[in-house]
């Protein structure tokens, strides 16, 4: 998940991921 950028867009879990690695989800 935190390796693909913009995985899972819109899914809680991976927006919090994703903000660890400094990637802004589009549809928190």
């Amino acid at each position: 998940m935190s390796s693909s950028p913009g995985a899972g867009k819109g899914l809680g879990a991976d927006a919090g991921v994703e903000k660890e690695n400094q990637i802004v989800p589009v549809s928190d």
